[in-house]
């Protein structure tokens, strides 16, 4: 019994292929997302809210890289919102000079690589990025 107990509550992520746009909620948090459109898509998180959003969560895998103007976008609906904690690349050029560590200066992450992968999570007043691409340039934040 105790074995059947162990499968029922053992945390497994719940993940959802998007091949088209899509606005989350919060019930969206914890979540894995795999991107999977050779023409990009946009994926909008909720506003940040400090009743309802402390601690959410969400994270994201691309898996399909497409041409040169293909972009994943992630938009944080409430202007300069979106702070970068970490980027890592081959290259310390792929961190854009907006990416202060901790500084929120940005409204959306743009996206281009098959690999990449990036984790945003929300404090209740702002969202932090952690990003892992393959190459520079695969993440960038921008102020719209």
């Amino acid at each position: 019994m105790s074995e059947n107990l162990n499968k029922l509550f053992s945390p497994v992520n719940v993940v959802e292929v998007l091949t088209a746009n899509k606005t989350l909620d919060i019930y969206d948090s914890g979540k894995v997302f795999v991107l999977d459109k050779s023409d990009g898509l946009t994926v909008t998180l909720p506003a940040v809210d400090a009743d309802n959003m402390s601690g959410a969560a969400f994270h994201f895998f691309v898996r399909t890289t497409g041409g040169m103007f293909d972009v994943y976008t992630i938009t944080g609906g409430t202007a300069d919102k979106m702070g970068l904690v970490s980027i890592n690349t081959d290259n310390a050029a792929g961190a854009p000079a907006n990416a202060t560590r901790g500084k929120v200066t940005s409204d959306k992450i743009t996206v281009k690589t098959a690999g990449t992968q990036i984790s945003v999570f929300c404090d209740g007043s702002n969202y932090y990025c952690f990003a892992f691409g393959s190459t520079a340039n695969t993440v960038t934040l921008v102020d719209s």
